[in-house]
């Protein structure tokens, strides 16, 4: 049996493995991937992140700065982005598989099987393609807590703290609350002295402190002021996440993928009552690992894969006692579940591969923002939203994104409500910075610019006399001195 399923698990493994690299290669850009992209440009240009230009992400842009010095080709920059990214997430998914492994308390085989299985599904697998920070970030965490569990080290708390809390400043902010629930259930199910337990937590502060001066220091020698980043990284994200038209936001998300949710809230009702029966305290792992997934589910407004993803991710930890309690029921019906589970991940994973590999979404994005970068000088100032905005050229404006909400809560919204950025978005604001930079062209795409930026921008195209023109199906305004060389260049291969 154990033979079988090790075969079964390398299928499952190169399967999906070709989904995530054709995935990597051919799966379109996502908005936040142009976006960071751009940052990481500008920060090699000597800008700094929410001093020279809106951000709403961690300050980890100059780690990769030296990729894009020297960078002329925004498709080629694009995908060593991705492969870097993928470096981290293969990382992060061997992690959880050693935490599943450490915490889960079964065979070697169905623990790395469930982690294979959620990472390689095609609703994963789509974040895990992207250009993100956050999978390293991710790896960082988990083999910290990998290190965390199986060591009996005396100050282990204290490198907890300093790991995790890189992790999550630098990289990570949705891990918040996971690394202080760890220490604290670690305590609770060990049913330690109340001066050994805050022994423990002092210890693992401190750790959290020193990985808080690492990040000070980091912040100072990037020049980026400490309230800045607290505006940005905390009050933008708070403000934006309490309005957010998103309905049930992440809960919606993962009702909306049952296929994946129906296993893993069965994993964990399984671990419930296994405990309960066995009359013992459940394993400190998952017991925080349990609570943190419900506060995540419950608190987060947003239901984009970036948030998803990594839930069920960290929920598969719980897929060993899913298979622990069939094979309490019956070995055929733990064989049942392991074999009809890989079957249709591997099935699945063929299909999506096939599919990715016939995409153009890629390639034709690439090649509409070379030809951005054709018809606009280097010195040139832009205006454009992700997707469709060249990663290689400096914005006219300040704000240069919109955070779009269905309620309708957008960037200008969430800066009118922090008093020491509401006069950036103001329309006098915006009249001077484009009186200031006049743009080479303005780029109209689907992406909606915040309303008073647009209508500031329209009456300026407007009294400018700037020429309406295309590339291919979308329509970009040009500054009348640069129209001969946007006609010259707009059709380049």
């Amino acid at each position: 049996m154990i033979r079988v399923q090790s075969i079964v698990l390398v299928l499952v493994v190169l399967a999906g493995g070709f989904a995530w690299g054709m995935a990597i290669t051919h799966q379109a850009y996502d908005f936040d991937e142009v976006q960071r992209a751009h940052s990481i440009w500008m920060t090699s240009q000597g800008l700094r992140p929410y001093e020279d230009f809106l951000e709403c992400h961690p300050p980890y842009f100059a780690l990769l700065a030296p990729l894009a010095r020297g960078q002329s080709d925004p498709g080629a920059m694009l995908a060593s982005l991705r492969w870097l990214a993928a470096i981290g997430n293969l990382v992060f998914v061997a992690g959880l598989a050693a935490v599943a492994l450490t915490s889960g308390g079964t065979r070697r085989i169905p623990a790395i099987l469930g982690t294979a299985l959620v990472a390689f599904h095609p609703e994963v697998i789509k974040f895990l393609a992207e250009f993100r920070i956050d999978g390293w970030g991710y790896a960082l965490a988990v083999w910290s807590i990998v290190w965390f569990l199986r060591s009996r080290a005396p100050l282990r708390h204290l490198g907890f703290g300093i790991g995790t809390g890189i992790a999550t400043l630098l990289f990570c902010p949705k891990l918040a609350l996971l690394p202080p629930l760890i220490v604290l259930m670690d305590q609770v199910v060990a049913r330690r002295a109340p001066e050994r337990a805050l022994g423990a937590l002092a210890t693992y502060a401190a750790g959290l402190s020193a990985a808080g001066g690492l990040f000070w220091i980091w912040l100072m020698a990037e020049g980026i002021a400490i309230d800045s980043v607290a505006a940005y990284l905390v009050r933008y994200h708070a403000l934006s996440n309490s309005h957010s038209g998103f309905g049930y936001g992440l809960l919606g998300a993962l009702i909306g993928r049952p296929t994946l949710t129906v296993p893993i809230v069965v994993g964990v009702a399984a671990w419930l009552a296994h405990s309960i029966r066995a009359k013992s305290w459940p394993n400190a792992y998952l017991a925080a690992l349990a609570l943190w997934l419900v506060a995540q589910a419950g608190l987060v407004s947003y239901p984009w894969k970036q948030y998803y993803a990594p839930w069920l991710l960290f929920a598969c930890a719980f897929f060993p006692c899913l298979y622990d309690a069939a094979n309490r029921v019956s070995r055929h019906a733990a064989a049942a579940l392991i074999f009809g589970a890989c079957a249709l991940s591997i099935a699945a994973c063929v299909v999506t591969g096939h599919a990715q590999a016939g995409s153009r979404d890629v390639a034709d994005l690439a090649r509409f923002l070379r030809i951005l970068d054709a018809v606009s000088n280097a010195e040139d100032r832009i205006v454009a939203t992700p997707p469709f905005h060249p990663i290689f050229r400096r914005d006219t404006f300040y704000v240069w994104f919109n955070t779009v909400d269905p309620a309708g809560y957008e960037t200008e919204q969430i800066m009118d409500a922090m008093p020491r950025q509401r006069d950036r978005v103001s329309e006098q604001a915006y009249r001077q910075e484009l009186e200031r930079h006049p743009p080479a062209f303005v780029v109209f795409a689907a992406d909606i610019y915040p309303r008073r930026q647009a209508a500031t921008t329209i009456a300026f195209l407007d009294e400018h006399r700037y020429e309406s023109s295309s590339i291919g199906n979308v329509t970009v305004a040009v500054r009348p001195d640069r129209l001969e060389q946007f006609l010259r260049n707009r059709t380049l291969p």
